[in-house]
């Protein structure tokens, strides 16, 4: 997201009080760059660690019935917390050839 705000940034200059920016990039240079970000953040969030440091972690389909209720899995657990940690994942466009780019 920084590398996009950036380019935004650069692209926009000129409502920056900027007269000019240019800016040169490879995207597989971005890309690299994520992916060590997210090399980075891993460790810090994922469910192995929450859970040693006692917060009890469930997964699955769930449904909050009131602000200290949620339904995980069919299993209705009563807290004072709710904590929503969805994830994410890429979606790929239904393009041909798509799938012999390298990224």
């Amino acid at each position: 997201m920084r590398s996009t705000h950036f380019l935004a940034d650069v692209r926009d200059a000129n409502k920056l009080g900027i007269k000019k920016a240019e800016v040169e990039f490879d995207f597989a240079d971005i890309m690299a760059r994520i992916k060590r970000v997210i090399t980075t953040i891993e460790p810090h969030d994922s469910v192995e660690r929450y859970e040693s440091l006692g917060v009890d972690c469930e997964t699955g389909e769930a449904t909050i019935r009131s602000p200290w209720e949620v339904e995980v899995n069919g299993k209705v657990i009563t807290t004072r917390n709710i904590v929503i940690a969805t994830g994410a994942r890429p979606s790929v466009p239904n393009i041909p050839g798509i799938e012999n780019l390298t990224p």
